[in-house]
């Protein structure tokens, strides 16, 4: 009946109904029945069945990164408590110690393959806030850093961060940025480090300059690992 009415609607007006849009209702359906479905249409498909094992996440995994990311949280409290205390105090140098924090970013390395989407997100998470440790002028060491450097987050977001951290924070950690980590910012992380160097003026020291040369490097290297 509903089929008929919506017919004779349709004659009426000229008009079809409008079209649901198929994202909305497929998340509005169960997991057995999504799964049913996607194998039905997969049987018979080798190819199709080959992308889906692929692509499939082992469902431990979510719940994993989940956790990962509540205990990292936890650990970046702590650090966030503990330098706005040593700041209050007036204490001259804070070394924070970042060995739980370094763990968890390498425990959370671990999944990459699984779910490099869930996990470049937990990266740009512990990297902003690792940042805003950084801000601190009274933190000292080379925790921080050593974990900045482990995370791996969107290769076009590590370029924004890799020049906005040489030229506006004077973090000497990123001095040689476009050249370390130049497998990880890859064509599309270097175009960007290229667009962004582009727009400076002037030398702005010599952190331009040593941005520039080891961006060089790095679309050298692209270069001759492409020929």
């Amino acid at each position: 009946m509903h089929a008929v009415a919506a017919a004779l609607a349709w004659v009426r007006t000229g008009t079809d109904e409008e079209t649901p849009d198929l994202l909305t209702v497929l998340q509005e359906q169960s997991t057995a029945w999504l799964a049913l479905r996607l194998g039905a249409i997969a049987d018979g498909n080798a190819e199709l069945t080959r992308l889906l094992l692929a692509e499939a996440v082992d469902p431990e995994v979510p719940g994993a990164l989940t956790e990962l990311r509540a205990e990292l949280e936890s650990a970046l409290n702590a650090h966030e408590e503990e330098a706005a205390r040593e700041a209050e105090d007036g204490y001259g140098e804070w070394y924070p110690d970042f060995e739980e924090v370094e763990a968890l970013i390498e425990e959370a390395g671990t999944y990459l393959e699984d779910a490099p989407d869930e996990l470049r997100e937990l990266a740009d998470y512990a990297i902003a806030r690792i940042e805003g440790l950084l801000d601190y002028e009274n933190c000292y060491g080379s925790g921080p850093t050593d974990a900045l450097e482990m995370a791996p987050p969107d290769p076009v977001a590590l370029a924004d961060r890799l020049v906005s951290a040489r030229l506006n924070t004077g973090w000497d950690v990123f001095t040689d940025g476009p050249a370390k980590y130049a497998d990880v910012l890859g064509p599309a992380g270097l175009t960007r480090c290229a667009e962004l160097l582009g727009q400076q003026k002037g030398t702005k020291g010599h952190g331009l300059a040593e941005l520039r040369d080891s961006l060089a490097r790095a679309q050298a290297g692209l270069a001759t690992a492409g020929s």
